[in-house]
């Protein structure tokens, strides 16, 4: 064996050992794991949509921001992405389907096939700008191996063929016999999109194939005849809608409008509820509920539905739907989903920061929402929220080095949160590997006779438009300064309306809704120039519009008025109540502690009419603006608080927690009385405190030096598993706890418990705090830390189990 196999065999699992029946499967790992090409590709809309977005192999990125982020996506992302979904035991699942290895299903999700199929999508997108033969190689391999998995009669789940031991509890113990949680039909819409982009970038059909079959199935099994039921993870309507484009089958296309149908249809099953939004017809709802990604998703198929079909009703809903998303629902970087239980949308007007999910699934699929919005209507409101969530939720999801990601993104943070390489739940790695190269297809677009400038960066662009061909060199300091320019080379003279978008920021709208204002109103306008003259023409529907008949060197000028901004939100949300924001250009800014000469963040506090300056640094985060204004620092004495001015330095959003864990914040406070001063008493102070026993407990929770000497609490009923309650006089966030168990050789037969965790009442039901799979520390002598998604609640509960012939006791219980 080379040194090469050697090294690769030394991280695979088991199942990956050289032998006749699984050579061709190390053939797809080995060329895979050797990828370190950047790649960045769409797929072209030829028919439904009055708009088609250019795709990216006609677009070179050539600016200082997104270029180097396509390169580091190529070199870094991608191949630690499929490293993971190889080491995971993700591509073995089909290995194992197909009968090429022996073994068990790896992983416990019902929707890790997606993670793969997410995966080819990418890569396919990756090939049609930058073709590699080996790549290519690598997918007509790897697409075997699915094909073979696949059952006769279309069905491909391998979890199902592989009698994985979760099945009947996460599955049902028949196809499609537990929906609304199987994510069979979920897999299924990737598998859809995976095979669409592949066959447009290589023309193949062997994806589209195993698509083909597996639709037909639905096809068969689903309907008013058959299975009456939606899925219960949407994505396959937009899947659905992909493959009639592409094969012009209407009975795609009626599948997708059946499963848009059936939610809220509880005839002969029961309703799902507002999580998976089954609550009401989908023409009827009016309010965003439920799980955020499922919502999107759903909102983005009803768009197609309308575009493919003709059927403007359920495109008129979306649009209902976005309204309300957008007036009361919606971060201002741009991210859905104010709740971590059920990853969901809160009330209206309801956007917590210390606890904002903002999941980066979420950020992807309102991105897909707006671009399609803006294809159906040509409105560039729809651009605004696209471009918002690009630069700021959806970068936040991915580190600088390219292979660490964000699952969650909240608003502030008290120093607890880091991004992680992978999870177990991997949706939010893989949707990057599959979005990201698909950006350079969000900055142009075509209409008739029409062509749209959408987003703004240093490139060059080959634009098919009718017959001919538009060659356009576009310069810009974009996003850091607000000058673009686009010169055209023209084989002869085109007659063409362009209409350039002109953002809502730089018309002193923040988002298209009264839900953001900017505290002060702009007196500078956008300057326009045609061939180097000044020319003045309205904004219509967030575009300026010039129709001409162009030559060959022509060239338009822009210069959008930037200069750091200060926001402020509707009043009826109470969490940015007296606070502001900073924004410059598309960015959202936000204070973090490294850069403040406290190293803190939560004691401060400063005004909004405060000059602010900005100013580029080449050495900071690889090149980033930063904001700099002037505020206060304040600090908790006896009786009073005490304020002294402070320098207070801001950076993107997108870019904090590259530096290692550190506070956060995006809404600063106006009033000393709203920040957190330093020395303020530990939070846990303020809980009554109960136990299982039954007794009221007052030394657990000063975070005084008292947890080295005889104080703390032991159980000494003889339960298994006990528990210590912590009540909190008004709903709380509440994201981090430290443990320090009580050894102490005073009291017999004391020990550490063998396993803890950290319950909290959301709705009066108890659930489990999700710990990002970190330890639940034992260790004796020390605190053990443990960080957990954030949670709101006026209660936590511990609860610990003992060693047999032992006893348990807490010392300290911190909780922030």
């Amino acid at each position: 064996m080379s040194r090469k196999n050697h090294l690769l065999f030394s991280f695979m699992p088991g199942y990956f050992k050289p032998g006749k029946r699984c050579n061709r499967l190390l053939q797809i790992v080995m060329i895979i794991l050797s990828i370190t090409v950047c790649f960045g590709c769409g797929r072209k809309e030829k028919s439904g949509y009055a708009i088609t977005p250019v795709s990216p192999k006609n677009i070179s990125l050539e600016d200082a921001f997104w270029r180097p982020r396509l390169d580091k996506y190529g070199s870094v992302t991608l191949p630690h992405v499929i490293k993971e979904c190889v080491e995971t035991g993700r591509i073995a699942n089909f290995a194992i389907a197909a009968g090429l290895v022996q073994s068990e299903q790896h992983g416990i999700y019902p929707f890790n096939d997606s993670d793969v199929y997410k995966m080819i999508e990418g890569i396919s997108v990756w090939l049609s700008d930058h073709y590699d033969p080996g790549l290519d190689q690598t997918l007509d391999t790897l697409i075997e191996t699915i094909a073979a998995a696949q059952e006769a009669d279309g069905y491909l789940y391998t979890a199902r063929r592989n009698k994985a031991e979760w099945l009947d509890q996460r599955s049902g113990s028949e196809r499609w016999s537990n929906l609304a949680w199987s994510h069979e039909l979920y897999n299924a819409g990737h598998l859809f999109l995976a095979a669409a982009a592949h066959h447009e970038s290589t023309g193949k059909h062997t994806l589209l194939d195993v698509a083909y079959r597996n639709a037909d199935l639905l096809v068969r099994e689903f309907g008013p005849d058959g299975i009456d039921s939606p899925p219960g993870h949407q994505v396959i309507e937009m899947g659905l809608t992909e493959l009639y484009r592409i094969s012009g089958k209407e009975a795609y296309l009626d599948l997708a409008r059946f499963f848009l149908d059936r939610r809220g249809q509880h005839a002969h099953r029961k309703s799902w509820g507002t999580y998976a939004q089954d609550h009401l017809p989908v023409l009827e709802q009016t309010e965003a509920v439920g799980h955020a990604v499922r919502a999107a998703y759903m909102y983005a198929g009803m768009v197609d539905l309308s575009a493919f079909s003709g059927d403007e009703r359920y495109a008129e809903a979306s649009r209902r739907l976005w309204e309300n998303v957008v007036g009361k629902k919606l971060y201002l970087t741009g991210g859905l989903g104010a709740v971590g239980f059920g990853e969901r949308f809160s009330e209206n007007y309801d956007l917590p920061n210390l606890s904002a999910y903002q999941e980066t699934c979420a950020s992807i699929a309102n991105i897909l929402w707006n671009q399609k919005l803006f294809l159906y209507t040509g409105e560039g409101k729809y651009l605004d929220i696209l471009e918002r969530t690009l630069y700021n939720a959806f970068l936040a999801g991915i580190s600088l080095s390219g292979d660490r990601f964000f699952y969650s993104n909240p608003l502030c943070s008290r120093g607890y949160h880091e991004r992680h390489p992978w999870f177990p739940c991997a949706c939010c790695p893989t949707n990057v590997c599959r979005f990201m190269p698909a950006i350079p297809g969000l900055f142009y677009a075509t209409g008739d006779h029409t062509l749209f400038v959408n987003l703004f960066a240093d490139s060059r662009a080959s634009i098919p438009v009718g017959k001919d061909t538009i060659h356009i060199r576009q310069r810009s300091g974009y996003p850091w300064s607000g000058d673009f320019s686009l010169t055209f080379n023209l084989q002869q003279p085109v007659d063409l309306e362009v209409r350039i978008r002109i953002p809502g920021w730089a018309r002193n709208q923040v988002v298209p809704s009264n839900l953001y204002r900017f505290a002060e109103i702009s007196s500078d306008t956008v300057v326009v120039s045609l061939n180097g003259r000044n020319i003045n023409l309205p904004v219509a529907d967030g575009f300026l519009r010039i129709s001409r008949t162009w030559q060959s060197g022509d060239s338009i000028g822009v210069i959008f008025p930037m200069h750091p901004r200060k926001v402020l939100s509707h009043l009826s949300v109470a969490q940015d109540s007296g606070r502001f924001a900073l924004q410059y250009g598309p960015f959202v800014y936000c204070i973090e502690a490294p850069d403040q000469p406290e190293r803190k963040v939560m004691p401060v506090s400063a005004s909004v009419e405060e000059r602010t300056s900005v100013s580029y640094r080449k050495d900071l985060l690889n090149g980033t603006c930063i904001l700099r204004t002037r505020g206060l620092v304040n600090r908790a004495e006896s009786d009073r608080v005490s304020s002294e001015p402070t320098r207070i330095e801001a950076i993107p959003y997108f870019l904090w927690a590259n530096r290692g864990m550190s506070e956060m914040t995006v809404w600063i406070p106006t009033d000393p009385a709203g920040s957190e001063p330093l020395n303020h008493p530990p939070f846990a102070s303020t809980a009554y405190i109960s136990s299982s026993e039954g007794s009221r407990i007052s030394t657990l929770n000063e975070d005084i030096s008292g947890y080295k000497g005889n104080n703390g609490f032991v159980w000494n009923g003889s339960d298994d598993v006990h528990w210590i309650r912590y009540d909190f006089p008004d709903t709380e966030e509440f994201s981090e706890a430290e443990l320090y168990w009580n050894t102490s050789i005073q009291v017999p037969h004391l020990a550490p418990p063998t396993s803890w965790r950290i319950m909290a009442l959301v709705e009066n039901e108890w659930h489990m705090v999700y710990n990002y799979d970190q330890p639940w520390g034992t260790k004796p002598g020390e605190f053990n830390h443990v960080i957990f998604e954030t949670v709101r609640t006026k209660s936590l509960k511990l609860e610990a189990r003992s060693r047999e012939g032992c006893r348990v006791g807490v010392q300290e219980w911190r909780i922030n």
